[in-house]
């Protein structure tokens, strides 16, 4: 159709780096084209690797060669775009203004305000980020779109926010989710799930891991030994309903954080990365999580002690779920989308 609109992400997705950033792009993604858009993803080889789901995506597809991928697109076989989304860590300013002879508007998302950009819109999901921490960093016209209100959550966590029962998050803890993201490469989750053994808790353990993940068959080992009660979920899209039908989580403080608070769902999160430590300072202050610190910090005990404190405690976990649940509502697309209706 003359009239359809061109999106381009650029991201790009590893064990090392996890897959927040095409996480969150695909989500767009989904939705733009759901509204007539098409979708050009250009990504490393290693990206759709370590997230199937963008493989499985009816979007197409522009693979650079590992070695090439910080490189200036040149290839234009993709066609002018509209708009292009940049969610990458190692592309700024230069890459940004070099992708403006074909890109008619530029969105950048980011998650802490310390490079210069060149960008029409920059969206910051941080709970507590400030307009002035940006200044000059971006253009004086650049539209920013601050705080979890615009966090990029698939539309089913929304709808699972919808179905919670009043009476749902009242406090105990029967069935706790561990999930530190698709490739975890410190075990952090064999860490939990010894914690959980340790703190002696009569509870159900869902545990979700991503198919690369360089410890899955010691996790897998692992959940063998603990029981039943202990169940593995290897790239699921179900995490809305996984959280939703949870009454704690424990994990780490990415895009999943703005994921469990939309279900209202208390969590015990450790920082895994430097770009993490303000999201979980911020959601420790709210009152959203109790903050177990570095990953380095992290112990059996120490996270053994945690899980006790608060399954004794009902008022504090109840008071948790509250927190969450005003920190994000799961409409952070709808709100993006409206901003870009005049693209």
């Amino acid at each position: 159709m003359s009239n359809q609109k061109h999106v381009v992400f650029r991201a790009d997705a590893s064990s090392l780096i996890g897959g927040g950033h095409i996480s969150r792009c695909l989500t767009l993604g989904n939705a733009l084209s759901e509204r007539n858009w098409r979708c050009t993803f250009i990504c490393s080889e290693q990206s759709v690797l370590a997230f199937p789901a963008l493989g499985e995506a009816e979007h197409s597809l522009v693979i650079l060669p590992d070695e090439n991928r910080l490189e200036p697109i040149i290839d234009l076989s993709f066609g002018q775009a509209d708009l292009l989304v940049i969610d990458h860590y190692e592309l700024g300013f230069e890459f940004e203004k070099d992708t403006r002879r074909w890109a008619n508007s530029i969105l950048v998302i980011e998650d802490m305000p310390t490079r210069k950009h060149e960008c029409d819109f920059l969206l910051d999901q941080t709970l507590g980020r400030r307009f002035e921490e940006y200044l000059g960093f971006v253009p004086i016209n650049t539209h920013l779109l601050l705080g979890p209100k615009y966090a990029l959550l698939k539309s089913d966590f929304s709808v699972a926010r919808e179905k919670l029962s009043k009476g749902q998050r009242q406090g105990e803890i029967r069935k706790i989710l561990v999930s530190i993201g698709g490739s975890d490469p410190k075990d952090i989750t064999s860490t939990a799930l010894m914690a959980i053994d340790a703190a002696g808790l009569d509870v159900e353990v869902d545990v979700v891991l991503g198919g690369g993940s360089p410890n899955l068959s010691l996790v897998k080992a692992l959940i063998a030994h603990l029981g039943a009660k202990y169940k593995l979920y290897i790239d699921t899209t179900k995490m809305s309903a996984l959280m939703a039908a949870a009454d704690l989580a424990i994990g780490a403080c990415g895009v999943t954080s703005w994921e469990r608070c939309s279900v209202s769902l208390p969590a015990i999160a450790v920082v895994i990365a430097d770009n993490q430590r303000q999201i979980a300072q911020s959601l420790s202050d709210k009152g959203a999580i109790v903050y177990a610190g570095d990953w380095t910090e992290l112990s059996v005990s120490l996270l053994a002690k945690l899980l006790v404190d608060l399954a004794s405690s009902r008022e504090i976990m109840k008071s948790m779920s509250l927190s969450a649940g005003e920190v994000c509502d799961g409409q952070g697309v709808n709100r993006l989308l409206r901003e870009l209706t005049d693209l």
